[in-house]
């Protein structure tokens, strides 16, 4: 199409409401890990500097709906990072390559934790790009403000054979990359979506931090060695006593 290949070769993607806002939230993720206090202490300073970054998409009416989402996302960043923190660790398949925190720069605060917007290669994968969070030697996170997906809609997407009608690869190629480190363990991606339940939040029952989160876990093993596992005969038969089946 004429307006894709407009997009793909003269600019490197048609900025919107949704992607903005996005991005601001990852920034204000980053910042959280770098000074937990941030978000926090200067709270009115963090929603006026993202709104700002929002306000050339929104009318005088909107502005302060999209304030209200932003907060959620806050306290869902807020929530989630405090009740699950990083876990310092030394990564050797991972880059350190400058790229901007417009959010930290409008605040006047340094992002500098080694954890956080982590450059990678990985030419056995064929992808480059960045990862979110380096949450622990066998776990990444990935942000997300759309809408919830459970794991298995998430493996369709991924799925080469036969391949879905809207392919998405991040689960799997993530996880790849991530194998990396080490090869011979089990390593998870967790998206994070830091808008889900909006209306939930705004009624002040939040979801908690746990049903944020869709897990996606590479298991070292063939399908056959893992059903014959004694994880998987416990996990299958913990429910026995309520369940005939």
């Amino acid at each position: 199409a004429p307006r894709d290949a407009y997009f793909d070769r003269l600019i490197e993607s048609p900025d919107s409401l949704p992607l903005v806002r996005g991005t601001v939230l990852h920034e204000a993720a980053e910042i959280h890990v770098c000074d937990p206090s941030v978000l926090v202490t200067r709270r009115e300073d963090v929603l006026d500097a993202m709104c700002d970054r929002l306000d050339p998409y929104l009318g005088d009416t909107k502005r302060s709906v999209q304030r209200t989402r932003l907060e959620v996302g806050l306290d869902a960043i807020i929530a989630y990072l405090n009740e699950y923190p990083p876990e310092p660790a030394t990564y050797e398949t991972y880059d350190f390559r400058d790229r901007e925190n417009k959010l930290a720069t409008a605040l006047n605060v340094e992002v500098d934790s080694p954890l956080t917007e982590r450059w990678f290669t990985s030419p056995s994968v064929g992808i480059h790009g960045y990862v979110d969070l380096l949450h622990s030697d066998t776990s990444i996170i990935d942000y997300k403000t759309g809408k919830k997906k459970d794991a298995s809609d998430i493996l369709d997407a991924a799925a080469l054979d036969p391949v879905d009608e809207y392919p998405d690869f991040q689960a799997l190629v993530y996880l790849a990359k991530h194998r990396e480190e080490h090869p011979d363990r089990r390593v998870s991606i967790h998206f994070v979506h830091l808008l889900h339940d909006v209306e939930k939040a705004l009624a002040g029952s939040p979801p908690a931090p746990t049903d944020l989160v869709t897990t996606i876990t590479y298991v070292p093993a063939t399908f056959s060695e893992f059903v014959a596992s004694r994880d998987t005969f416990e996990t299958v038969t913990d429910f026995a006593d309520s369940n005939n089946r």
